[in-house]
């Protein structure tokens, strides 16, 4: 054997060629990790816009008496009839939050916001109701081009 290395060993350092192999995975697998945090990081911050027909879609989805029984969702409407109108209010503010803004760009940071605060406003009803205010955050959330679920929070 040389003074450089032996079998199995990387020439230059004497390190085994196993150690090495690792070395290069965990670096590998590292560089990944941090490219797909700064693409993340980059779609949460991409504005998106508010436009005469995203504006359109929302004063339509206001306007809607949104937790009446729903057969084709097997929704049965709001668990107590005292709680329609609330729920209502909760979903409306959402939308006249983002309608009280001028055409132009909203940032993903800003809607969450504004979607936390909704959450808040529904989060001591029952299930069916929550989850159906759930439904039209969401739907809110979809129409100002956002993707995903808005429910939950980026990383």
């Amino acid at each position: 054997m040389s003074e450089r290395g032996g079998k199995g060993t990387f020439p230059c350092y004497r390190l085994p060629m196993a150690t090495i192999i690792q070395t290069l995975h965990l670096l590998a697998a590292t560089l990944c990790s941090i490219s797909l945090l700064a693409c993340q990081a980059a779609v949460a911050d991409e504005p998106h816009s508010l436009t005469h027909d995203n504006r359109a879609e929302l004063v339509e989805l206001r306007a809607q008496n949104k937790f009446q029984p729903d057969l084709l969702s097997g929704y049965t409407g709001a668990d107590l009839p005292e709680d329609v109108a609330p729920l209502n209010a909760a979903v409306n503010n959402l939308i006249d939050a983002l309608l009280a803004q001028p055409d132009g760009p909203v940032s993903d940071g800003e809607v969450r916001g504004l979607v936390a605060k909704a959450i808040n406003e529904v989060d001591l009803f029952a299930t069916e109701d929550r989850e159906r205010a759930y439904r039209y955050i969401r739907q809110v959330w979809n129409t100002l081009g956002f993707e995903g679920d808005p429910l939950i929070q980026p990383r």
